[in-house]
C-alpha cells in the first residue's frame, strides 16, 4: 500500500512538473510574439563603436545592363540583369555572355559593371547595389558576403570564391598603430574595410 501511494506520488510530481513546463512554454511564446511584433526603433548613440551617420538617400536608378553583341530583344527569351564588381572571380559571366552559354540555356545575361572605365553612371554604390537588388530591377548581385550579412534580404544562392582577404591598414611616416592618434582613415563606408579598422584600432 505504501508503496503505490508512493508512486501515485511520484506520477502527480511528473504530470505537474510536465505542465509546468507546457505553461512556461507556452506564455514564452505568446511574449515571444509581442517582442517580434512590436516594431524597434533605432536609436544613435554618440561615441560608440561605429560613427552615427545618417542613412545614405539611395537613388534607384539603375545603368543601363551590358548584353552581349548579339543581344535581340524580341526573341522572347527573359533577361537577367546581375551586378558585379570587376573582380577576376565574377568574369565568368562576361564569359557566358561571350560563348552564348546564357542563351544556349533560354535567358539572356546583362551585366551592370560597377566602376565601368570612363562612364559614371556605372558608379554604383554598396547601398544603390543593395537596393536595386532589392527593389526587383536587378536579378543578382555579385559581391562579398559582408554586403548580404550587413545590409541585404538577398538569399545567397553559390559562394563563387574564396580569398585570404585583401584588406590593409597602411599609412606613410606611420610606424606603430598607437602612431596612428589624430590622423584620418580612410575606409568604404559598410564594406569590410569598416570593420577591419574598427577591430584593429580596439
Amino acid at each position: 500500500m505504501e508503496n503505490i501511494n508512493r508512486t501515485r506520488l511520484i506520477f502527480i510530481a511528473i504530470v505537474g512538473i510536465a505542465l509546468v513546463i507546457a505553461c512556461g512554454a507556452v506564455a514564452y511564446g505568446a511574449i515571444n510574439k509581442l517582442l517580434t511584433e512590436a516594431s524597434a526603433t533605432a536609436t544613435p548613440v554618440a561615441g560608440g563603436a561605429t560613427p552615427a551617420y545618417a542613412t545614405p538617400v539611395v537613388h534607384l536608378e539603375s545603368p543601363d545592363p551590358i548584353f552581349a553583341p548579339d543581344y535581340d530583344p524580341d526573341d522572347g527569351l527573359p533577361t537577367y540583369v546581375c551586378g558585379a564588381d570587376a573582380f577576376g572571380s565574377y568574369f565568368t559571366l562576361q564569359q557566358m555572355q561571350m560563348s552564348g552559354t546564357d542563351v544556349a540555356h533560354g535567358f539572356h545575361l546583362g551585366l551592370v559593371p560597377f566602376f565601368l572605365d570612363y562612364d559614371p553612371a556605372y558608379d554604383v554604390s554598396e547601398e544603390q547595389r543593395t537596393a536595386l537588388l532589392n527593389s526587383g530591377q536587378w536579378d543578382c548581385l555579385l559581391t562579398t558576403l559582408d554586403s548580404v550579412a550587413l545590409s541585404s534580404l538577398g538569399l545567397i544562392t553559390a559562394i563563387i570564391d574564396e580569398s585570404a582577404g585583401a584588406d590593409q591598414l597602411w599609412a606613410r611616416d606611420v610606424a606603430t598603430i598607437n602612431d596612428l592618434k589624430g590622423k584620418r582613415i580612410a575606409f568604404s563606408r559598410g564594406s569590410v574595410g569598416e570593420y577591419f579598422v574598427y577591430y584593429t584600432l580596439s
